[in-house]
């Protein structure tokens, strides 16, 4: 036969055997033979030999039957059949894509060449089923199945077989799309197909496992809302179904065991993961540990043991999953496919076991294998975005030890990944988005970058919406949330995020059982959270729960928990604060007590081990304060000595140790510590305010650092050291906010004209940063992707400026400034710093040949409090004491002693601390007679330092007279009371601006409307309300509209590049624009009230007092106070001096009184005196003598006296 061909008709081109010579019976006798032959070979194949060889001759035999066999022969079908079984085995056995195809090509021409009434064809569409099952993508298995299961009778002997292959397909699609569509539908045909099995059939084992399985994936998928009851009795049948001696009942163990380990996470029931830990033991002990099933079955056992461990805290069934999981990874090729998800499992495990026991070789480890797998598994790999997770969340850890802010930037980065690469449907989603969110605010916390709070806090809050109650990551969200609330109620004070907290906080205890591994964590932030309550209402009911809480959490920690020391300090906290309210000298004692053992506990580069010396010194002073026993203060001291030094450390509390230790040394009269401390403080600064945070964040960090510069200075004063130590102090401390908006808006013409690249990189980095606001996340997505842009072009505007600083000729580029810089700023008159401490005050003195130190003995800082205290800094008794104290002898000193017959000096004044709030330029005894005040001797001008009149002075200006006004009247504000004379007094001005060829703009008072045309002029003028935020000055307003998002705030302004083309006069007549009441913020500038209540509340120009933002005008290096009045209607009666008049006519006047009421006798004259102001400056302009005389007004809505500018 096989030397014989033919062409057989209607097959195509084939070898074949010569059959020309049988007749039809002979060919289907031959057809038989060979398909016999062929099914022989199989068998020998399978039960001896082995061989391809084998597979192939029969593949060639089966073959030749279909070959010879003609197409109405009722025996094709059948022969199609075997050879696909065939084909079948040889793809198996040589792993031949070829084969496969082939095999299903014969196995769909058996299917479509069988009637539909040939009950054989059954057989054949379950063969078609496996084989389709067997390729790689299921194409087409569950439609074979399907209708195997459609075309079955109910009668049929194998019905039930049937349907478990169909089961079994079902299963294997519903895993592979995520999806219950097809599970559901056909769940019930599976269902009644294994309720209908006689209880002695041989299959029903099988049958009821596969039922249980597909009840497992349903629970799964529904996230546990569905009852797991059924799905765990089939799978208790089918393991009771089966004989003890069965090849399979290891199997039926595993899944049964691993379906009991599901259910545990979804019903916390412990009964549930004993029983699956037994049940996983057992099947794992009765599988070979080379068989590939052993390292299946061992890996969900290592699963089960790490579940008990968390839910019972037995760190020995966590070591026994550790071990489990090292061998199952050491057996597992690099190449496999589950190799990274295995080594995941292990690191994890590593992690907890090092926060258990805090052994540095299993975080060590922990990191090594989730490094070494993820750079060995495919880019494809489904638990790529779990190795991100976890090696994101083991960095994250090493920064709480450590402190490193690379770390926490690199979680970061990686938590970002893990949530980028991960699907919406994939069911750990959460947790990745609950490590993103973590990292974010532990950076918030870091660096004080609300931002990054808020948007930790919208992450955690979309990722709760999505969150059944009963997953593992509901918890661990709510618990996120909880901290997050409680920090923002630190920030913004909001009682509802308190509230909240509690809220949160208490649902974590509810939920965790007695012996939940995390119950501790809860416990503590529950008692945090009262802590905070406390605080705020005072009762003496939340301090009591939350020292017990506390102490229950203590309780229940193991000691060698890396979280231990942390509870310590925390109860130590609450223990310190129930004292200050009691006065139980127990409870002191036992803070100091618990906050010790915090340190014992604690590592040497722990992160809160600043916190926690600082937190023990201030107790040891606590008790000093009581005791008198200087052995505390003498401890104390030396605590905050090694605070400082923590690097690894919050700056902030390392800068607060600083300035306490300072305060210390300052009352042993020990100069040169002191003074040693207040310089440690000061040069920690730059990495308190990095130049990412907004600009709202550095106002709330530098809260914290009112005074230190001056403190500084006066020590540096009382060693001996010379004026520029001292200007240098100041310089480094004090109008730290103006000075880092400064920066970013150089001048860099210089630098772009020798490096036009570096001076790119500045302005793009700048455009980056110069706004508080990002862009918002786009809708839908998962965080807020440009979150990190900042972050990140903060860093590199860093490493910019040490670049630029090693170019030839840029080497002080963005530095303080040198003593030549210093006395040249002096070129247009003196400059006066005026420093206040608790040691002393003095004037330094800058002049363009000299600079001195003036001390200033008269000067009380009890009358400079009092007057702050009690809102009488503008009282004559106040202005009469600054004129004795600071101004006559600081005027004396520079020989202005009368007033000027020809050109008046003029002086700029920085102030600091709380004089900041004082009107230096109004001081004087004004009922005395002439040249007793500063505004008889001097022009006085304002700033915040001397580095900003440097800078404002070095920026480009083009002179030119001004061409646009802008004009604002608000007659009617929502929430305001009426102001009449608004709509006048903006007309007015109007007028006199057009008599001057001044164009005038009057848009409407909106927020949108008015920055539009603030860029285009040179002259504001607002008049209307302001409001004076007390707590968070940027965030001061203009009144235009009640709604909150069309108020124009000093935040706004910020946000504006106005050194570009800024109002060179900007006039108030504003009422309520008060100072700030927050004296937090004294050392970042000043800003007076200068609301006047007059009949006609009319601008009074340069009468006013405006502040000086150095960065916002187009000079912007001063603001003028000139002795410019209100005239009477009679010339002739306006006496030679102008001050001496108003005060005969009306009294002792501040100039910047708000309280007054000052009568304008004749607005014409009035209005004829700015119009003389505004011809004096075009004047000036021309000969190049810029002077700013006023504030752009929308800053004086912030009012804040020496607070941010």
């Amino acid at each position: 036969i096989n030397e014989l061909t033919i062409q057989a008709p209607g097959r195509g081109e084939q070898s074949e055997p010569d059959i020309r010579s049988l007749d039809d019976d002979q060919e289907v006798a031959l057809a038989s033979y060979m398909n016999s032959l062929a099914l022989e070979l199989r068998g020998h194949y399978h039960d001896i030999s082995g061989e391809q060889q084998t597979l192939e001759d029969a593949a060639e035999m089966a073959q030749t039957a279909t070959i010879v066999t003609s197409d109405q022969d009722p025996s094709l079908p059948r022969y199609y059949n075997d050879l696909g079984l065939i084909l079948w085995d040889l793809y198996h056995h040589n792993g031949c894509d070829d084969a496969l195809e082939q095999a299903i090509a014969a196995a769909q021409k058996a299917v479509e060449m069988s009637p539909k009434t040939d009950l054989d064809r059954l057989r054949y569409l379950d063969n078609l089923f496996y084989i389709l099952y067997d390729d790689g993508n299921g194409r087409g298995s569950f439609e074979a199945a399907k209708e195997v299961v459609q075309d079955c009778p109910e009668s049929h002997e194998h019905r039930h077989e049937y349907v478990d292959h169909f089961g079994r397909v079902l299963y294997d699609l519903t895993v592979y799309k995520e999806s219950l569509d097809e599970l559901e539908q056909g769940l019930d045909t599976v269902r009644q197909s294994v309720y209908s099995i006689p209880p002695d059939a041989s299959y029903r084992a099988q049958c009821l496992s596969t039922l249980s399985q597909l009840l497992h994936e349903q629970y799964g998928v529904r996230k546990g809302k569905v009852d797991p009851t059924e799905a765990v009795q089939i799978a208790r049948d089918a393991l009771a179904a089966d004989s003890e001696n069965s090849l399979d009942r290891a199997t039926y163990l595993h899944r049964l065991g691993y379906l009991l380990s599901e259910t545990f996470h979804f019903t916390r029931a412990r009964s549930d993961i004993e029983e699956s830990v037994k049940l996983l033991r057992q099947a794992t002990s009765e599988t070979y540990d080379d068989d590939n099933e052993w390292i299946s079955r061992s890996f969900d056992l290592a699963f089960a043991l790490e579940s008990r461990s968390a839910a019972t805290g037995s760190l020995e069934d966590l070591s026994e999953s550790i071990a489990i999981a090292q061998k199952v990874l050491e057996m597992s090729p690099d190449d496999h496919e589950r190799r990274l998800k295995r080594s995941l499992r292990l690191a994890s495990r590593l992690k907890e076991r090092h926060l258990r026991t805090g052994a540095q070789s299993d975080f060590d480890e922990a990191i090594q294998v989730v490094e070494t797998n993820l750079a060995l598994a495919p880019e494809d790999d489904p638990d790529r975005g779990r190795a991100f997770h976890i090696l994101g969340n083991a960095i994250g850890e090493r920064f709480c030890m450590m402190g490193s802010m690379d770390d926490l930037d690199e979680s970061i980065r990686l938590a970002q990944k893990a949530v980028q690469v991960t699907p919406d449907t994939y069911y750990e989603l959460p947790l990745f988005l609950m490590s993103l969110g973590s990292g974010l605010t532990d950076r918030y916390d870091r660096t004080g970058r609300l931002a990054d709070l808020e948007e930790g806090i919208r992450i955690w809050e979309r990722a709760l919406d999505q969150t059944q109650d009963t997953a593992l990551s509901w918890i661990g969200l709510v618990f996120n949330l909880a901290g997050s609330y409680r920090n923002r109620f630190e920030r913004l004070g909001r009682v509802s995020d308190l509230e909240r907290c509690i809220e949160f906080s208490q649902k974590t205890v509810d939920k965790s059982g007695r012996g939940d591994a995390s119950r501790h964590l809860y416990l503590a932030r529950l008692a945090s959270s009262l802590k905070h309550r406390f605080n705020h209402y005072r009762s003496i009911k939340d301090i009591d729960t939350a020292i017990d809480l506390g102490k229950e959490s203590l309780k229940i920690t193991p000691t060698g928990h890396v979280d231990y020391s942390l509870h310590l300090q925390e109860l130590a906290q609450s223990m310190s604060i129930r004292w200050g309210e009691t006065k139980d000298e127990k409870d002191l004692k036992d803070a100091i007590v618990f906050e010790r053992r915090a340190l014992d506990a604690m590592d040497t580069g722990h992160r809160q081990r600043a916190e926690s010396l600082f937190n023990m010194g201030s107790y040891l002073l606590k008790r000093e304060s009581v005791t008198g026993n200087e052995d505390d203060t003498h401890e104390a001291a030396q605590l905050f000595e090694e605070a400082i030094k923590q690097t690894q450390s919050s700056v902030k509390s390392r800068i607060e140790a600083a300035r306490r230790l300072t305060y210390i040394y300052m009352s042993q009269d020990d100069w040169q510590r002191a003074y040693d401390a207040a310089v440690a403080a000061i040069n920690m600064i730059p990495q308190l305010l990095l130049r990412s945070l907004g600009n709202d964040d550095k106002q709330e960090l530098l809260k914290k650092l009112g005074g230190t510069s001056s403190d500084a200075a006066a020590l540096a004063l009382n060693l001996g050291e010379g004026p520029m130590v001292t200007l240098d102090m100041l310089g480094r401390g004090r109008g730290l906010l103006a000075a880092s908006i400064d920066d970013l808006h150089t001048d860099v013409a210089a630098l772009r004209k020798e490096f036009p690249d570096m001076a790119e990189r500045f302005v793009s980095l700048r455009n980056q940063l110069v706004r508080d606001d990002m862009p918002q996340q786009e809708s839908g997505s998962r965080w807020n992707q440009a979150s990190n842009k900042r972050h990140e072009a903060g860093e590199k505007f860093d490493k910019l400026i040490a670049e630029i600083r090693q170019q030839p000729g840029f080497e002080n580029f963005l530095l303080p400034p040198t003593e030549s810089s210093i006395k040249q700023a002096a070129e247009s008159g003196p400059i006066i710093v005026i420093n206040t401490s608790m040691l002393r005050c003095d004037a330094i003195i800058i002049e363009t040949h000299q600079i001195r130190v003036v001390p200033l003995p008269g000067f009380g800082r009890r009358e400079m409090t009092k007057h702050s205290r009690d809102g009488t800094i503008r009282s004559s008794l106040a202005l009469e004491w600054l004129w004795n104290c600071i101004a006559k002898p600081v005027l004396d000193a520079l020989g202005f002693i009368k007033t000027p017959e020809t050109e008046w000096p003029h002086v700029w004044w920085v102030m600091t601390g709380l004089l900041s709030k004082f009107p230096i330029h109004a001081a004087g005894e004004h009922s005395h007679g002439r040249s007793n005040t500063v505004l008889d001797r001097v022009i006085s001008s304002y700033q915040t330092s001397v580095q900003s009149i440097i800078r404002g002075r070095k920026r480009p200006f083009e002179a030119k007279p001004p061409q646009q006004a802008l004009l604002v009247g608000m007659e009617a504000t929502p929430g305001s009371s009426f102001l009449p004379n608004a709509a006048k007094e903006v007309n007015a001005v109007r007028q006199v601006c057009e008599s001057m060829s001044i164009k005038t703009v009057q848009p409407e008072p909106v927020k949108a409307a008015i920055t539009s045309h603030l860029l285009q002029s040179e002259i504001f003028h607002y008049a209307g309300h302001a409001y004076i935020d007390g707590l968070d000055p940027v965030e001061s307003y203009l009144c235009l509209e009640a709604n909150k998002a069309d108020r124009l705030t000093v935040s706004n302004l910020l946000d504006i590049n106005l050194q570009r083309q800024s109002p060179f006069l900007a006039y108030l007549s504003a009422c309520g624009t008060g100072e700030i009441q927050n004296e937090d913020l004294t050392d970042e500038g000043t800003l007076w009230a200068v609301m006047d209540s007059f009949k006609y509340p009319v601008t009074i120009g340069l009468a006013h007092s405006f502040c000086t933002v150095g960065y916002l005008c187009a000079s912007m290096s001063t603001f003028h106070c000139i002795a410019t009045w209100v005239f009477p209607a009679d010339p002739e009666a306006v006496p030679h001096s102008t001050a001496q008049h108003l005060l005969d006519n009306q009294g002792q006047i501040n100039r910047l009184a708000a309280e007054q009421d000052l009568e304008i006798l004749d607005i014409q004259a009035e209005l004829e005196r700015v119009k003389a102001d505004l011809d004096m400056l075009k004047a000036k302009r021309k000969t190049g003598e810029w002077l700013t005389i006023a504030v752009l007004v929308l800053i004086i809505g912030i009012m804040f006296a020496g607070k941010i500018f």
